[in-house]
């Protein structure tokens, strides 16, 4: 009994191969989509922490004139 996993003739083996090379490009196509959302939510914390550090600073020279 032949295993089912096993191409039989060239043309499953061609087809076996094209579904493989399909799977890879969406796999990839994902891996590129959660960089990009990765690099986007960096950006977007970026932007906090910023806002963090400059109300930080201010807080600082408050307490200074406080003191």
């Amino acid at each position: 009994m032949a295993d089912p996993t096993v191409p039989e003739s060239p043309a499953d083996l061609l087809d076996a191969s094209l579904a493989s090379a399909e799977d890879a490009v969406a796999q990839a196509d994902h891996a590129i989509a959660t960089i990009r959302s990765l690099e986007q939510a960096g950006a977007e914390i970026q932007k906090a922490v910023s806002i963090i550090s400059g109300v930080a600073g201010q807080t600082r020279l408050l307490a200074l004139n406080a003191t």
